[in-house]
This record gives structure tokens, sequence and C-alpha cells, in this order.
């Protein structure tokens, strides 16, 4: 969002050069002057502005981010952070937009600021297709790992119980053969 932001900040300055080389009115060379200055400070409050968790991946002294897929951190990514305030874009200051070659310069610095801008834009965007990926793969792990383990801990109780009674009637069997074998012995033993 914070790259987004500046880049549209940058874009409006870009506008800005535009207009200045529309006009020779000094007074309004001056005043867009202003506001090209303007708005390059807005980018370096954005820039310091973008932190989430204590951690900030675009100002002008930027965190990088270490991420472990496992215990082990065996399997990690590092996303580095880049400086994408005002200076770390190499956007100078307007000094003067009465003159063309300033302007020229001023244009320059923006159109390498749009390129650098939509550049690590792409690179944050790959980190987050990655983050994405490794997170629903996470998701799913646990779940065939909780399933698994529900099978191996839940019975079903329909077999559970036709096993039971399967063993119920094997004892008693072995009971009632055991009784008529006593038996028959008592009997042998009563003729002598």
């Amino acid at each position: 969002e914070a790259i987004e932001s500046i880049t549209s900040l940058v874009e409006q300055m870009k506008g800005v050069i535009g207009s200045a080389r529309q006009t020779s009115d000094s007074s309004e060379l001056t005043s867009l002057q202003n506001q090209y200055n303007e708005l390059r400070s807005q980018i370096d409050g954005i820039a310091a502005d973008a932190s989430f968790g204590g951690t900030n991946l675009i100002a002008a002294s930027a965190d990088d981010l270490e991420i472990d897929f496992n215990p082990g951190g065996t399997s990690s990514l590092t996303i580095s952070g880049v400086s994408m305030t005002a200076s770390g874009l190499s956007l100078t200051a307007a000094s003067d937009f009465s003159s063309s070659s300033n302007l020229d310069t001023r244009e320059t610095e923006v159109n390498t600021a749009l390129n650098t801008l939509r550049t690590q834009a792409a690179t944050f965007g790959t980190n987050a297709s990655i983050l994405n990926i490794r997170d629903e793969f996470t998701d799913d792990y646990t779940t065939e790992l909780q399933n698994g383990a529900g099978a191996l801990t839940l019975a079903d109780l329909n077999e559970e119980g036709a096993n039971l009674l399967a063993l119920q009637t094997r004892q008693q069997l072995g009971i009632n053969s055991l009784a008529l074998s006593i038996q028959s012995e008592r009997s042998v033993l009563s003729l002598f």
C-alpha cells in the first residue's frame, strides 16, 4: 500500500513538472516548485509510517524481514528492506523551475524513481505470493496431520461394537465348552 501511495505521489510530481513546462509565469512556477517539494516531503512521511509490527521495509533505515517456514530454520525467506524515501529514490528538492535543464533533471529523477518503485513493488509482490503459497501449504499440511491423528485415535463405533460382540461370543462359547468338558470328566470319574 505504501509503495502504491508513493508511486501516486511521484506521478503527481511528474504532472507538476509537466505543468511547469507549460508556463513561464514566475509566480506560477514558484507555486509549482513548492507543490513539487511538498509532494517530495510527503514521500518521506509515507515511508516512515509504513510499519507493521515494528518492521518497516521501506523506511530510510529499512528493516529486513526473516521468515522461517520450519522449526529448524532450514527453509526460510528473507525480504530485504529498501529505502523508498525521497533521497532513497534519488529525488532531490526542486530549486529553480524556471530553468529547462532543471526541469529535465527533475523529470529524469522522477522517471527513474517510478521505475524503481515498479520494480520494488514487483519484488514485494513476488514475496507476498510466496508467503501466501507457503501459508496455504502450512494450513493444508496441518489439516492433513490433524485428519491423520484423528483417524489413528478415533474408532468406528459400529466396527468396534461388532468386534466386541464377537469376542464376547467367543468367550461365552469357550466357557460353555470348558463346562461341558468338566462335566464329561465328572461323568467318567463317577464310573470309577
